[in-house]
């Protein structure tokens, strides 16, 4: 099954460095979520040119730091 979303990377996940630096951009994603909703393994399609956005990107849908 196939399920595009749209989200937007808030506040508690944009990295401060980006906010200076007025970096953004977007970026795609691709999951696999089991059935108990764990996510054992996740892909960066196309990036933000940014490697802080990108891993902010990540964090913003399965948490992080």
């Amino acid at each position: 099954m196939y399920v595009r979303l749209s989200l937007h990377v808030g506040s508690d996940y944009y990295p401060k460095l980006s906010l200076k630096d007025h970096e953004q951009g977007k970026c795609t994603l691709a999951f696999f979520i089991e059935a108990a909703g764990t996510v054992p393994a996740a892909q960066l399609l196309k990036s933000t040119g940014f490697p802080r956005l990108d891993t902010a990107c990540f964090e913003s849908v399965i948490g992080g730091p």
